[in-house]
């Protein structure tokens, strides 16, 4: 005796039962939000919506979730910290009863103005040129919308009479998406059956609109076999920037050669999967105060998430910054309490003025012999240098109206960084402070004082082919500048 195949039980998550309702929500708000709707876009957004919605969460209000979470994804995509009045309405489900009450009340005009206004976003002036009709009107019907809202929510004990209109409205665009079911088959739907109850149901609707535009596929409403609920893991770092040390987030950004975002005006994010070497380039910073230990605070999590193309997607980044900003400034989790910054280099001046008051002695006793001799004196140039397992720190002190020139060696050859067109050209290194820093990623480091602007030193440098290492820099440069002030560095070999 054979028995029948039984097919497999059917899934009971929200991702699964309710896979095209909430591709339709997601691309429907995605481009509300004028973002263009690639696959990669709706696959994203898609994925950072349901690390946020729980398996159980019934459909109708898993889609109006969806829309909230997309608008936080395309925010975060711009690398913005999403922000949005009234975050708290969104966990109050959306009352089928009041959904149901409103649409009775509607007449022509008020269901134009709740389907097209509120559902599909256009605003009151378009309408009132689409139907000819006096925009006083049309705010008096919405208006009346408003009040039919406030009753209902009266009769359930909901307190919106506080709300202001705005936070009103925000809630009927919810109600105006809201499709409380049951809905015919996608397929028939796409192909143009059940026209009055398309017409009647904003997802079949917006569904429908979207396949006949060709921005959707039926391939996309349909969920995939497997892995249709993103669960993988992640630990991440959120640091923190005062405002005096913000200049330095971009300087971080480059010598931490992990996926990181910066967020906001303060916030950067960072995959901490390799905490070692995260923890040594923030203490190399720390040590030289970019940013120094006041500067700066962190916390590490754990938790659902997945890096793509630069974007962390997921909870974690909101949770991570909440946190991050209750921590003690130069405290990060794993590290534990940032060292000082070292101390500056100690000052030439007393060895400048022994060798002044000495020069003056040699210079009267032996006047005719110094005036005979050439002038070989140089200005005392002297960077340090600091480095990590991915570069090097330099850090010079040099006058206002000098001209510098650095350049880096790394795998593919030597770069000219600060060309040394003229004292502004190092105006992108500078501290503020009279002092100029920079990390470059290489192996060695060559900084030059010149004695006057070289507009062509970038063209003497592109068009010499056969340096390709600092050493024959430093050489050809020694030739052709005889008086620059030049000091190399290169990283230990391991």
């Amino acid at each position: 005796m054979v028995l029948p195949i039984q097919p497999p039980p059917r899934s009971e998550d929200v991702a699964v039962r309710g896979w095209h309702a909430l591709t339709v929500r997601i691309a429907w708000t995605l481009l509300s939000e004028g973002i263009l709707l690639t696959k990669t876009a709706l696959r994203d957004a898609r994925t950072h919506v349901l690390f946020h919605i729980d398996p159980s969460t019934p459909l109708a209000h898993a889609e109006d979730l969806a829309e909230h979470r997309t608008r936080e994804f395309v925010q975060r995509a711009k690398s913005r910290l999403y922000t949005e009045s009234d975050p708290q309405d969104w966990a109050m489900p959306i009352s089928s009863r009041w959904h149901s009450e409103l649409t009775k009340s509607l007449n022509p005009l008020s269901r134009t103005v709740f389907l097209k206004h509120y559902g599909d976003g256009r605003s009151i002036q378009q309408l009132a040129q689409r139907l000819q009709v006096d925009t006083n009107t049309l705010e008096a019907s919405r208006a009346g919308l408003r009040e039919v809202v406030r009753g209902q929510a009266r009769e359930d004990h909901v307190p919106l009479d506080g709300w202001d209109s705005a936070r009103v409205d925000r809630l009927i665009h919810r109600l105006a998406a809201y499709s409380p079911g049951p809905c015919p088959s996608t397929f028939e739907v796409c192909s143009g059956g059940h026209p009055e109850h398309t017409k009647s149901c904003c997802r079949c609707s917006r569904m429908s609109r979207l396949v006949q535009r060709g921005m959707l596929k039926l391939e996309d409403l349909t969920a995939p076999s497997l892995g249709v609920r993103p669960n993988t893991e992640l630990e991440i770092l959120a640091l923190h920037f005062h405002r005096d040390g913000l200049r330095h987030r971009d300087e971080l950004i480059k010598a931490l050669d992990v996926p990181k975002q910066p967020l906001g005006d303060d916030l950067l994010i960072i995959d901490a999967s390799d905490f070692e070497s995260i923890s040594r380039t923030l203490i190399v910073a720390a040590e030289l105060n970019t940013p120094g230990r006041d500067h700066i605070r962190g916390t590490r999590m754990r938790g659902f998430g997945q890096w793509r193309k630069g974007r962390l997607l997921g909870p974690l980044p909101a949770q991570a910054e909440q946190e991050a900003r209750y921590r003690p400034w130069g405290i990060i989790d794993g590290i534990g309490e940032l060292p000082q910054p070292m101390p500056e280099p100690p000052s030439a001046r007393p060895v400048w003025l022994v060798d002044g008051v000495l020069a003056l002695v040699t210079l009267l006793l032996f006047f005719p012999i110094v005036h005979a001799a050439p002038d070989t004196s140089a200005t005392r140039f002297q960077p340090t240098f600091a480095e990590d397992e991915s570069g090097i720190w330099v850090h010079m002190d040099v006058a206002d109206t000098s001209t510098i020139c650095v350049i880096t060696e790394d795998a593919h050859g030597v770069h000219l960084r600060v060309a040394p067109d003229g004292p502004a050209s190092k105006a992108k290194i500078a501290l503020g402070d009279g002092t100029y820093r920079m990390y470059d990623v290489g192996e060695a480091v060559l900084v030059a004082q010149m004695t006057k602007p070289l507009p062509t030193f970038e063209h003497w440098i592109n068009t010499t082919k056969q340096v390709s290492k600092l050493e024959q820099v430093e050489k050809a440069l020694r030739t052709r500048f005889p008086n620059a002030n030049i000091a190399t560095y290169r990283k230990a070999t391991p």
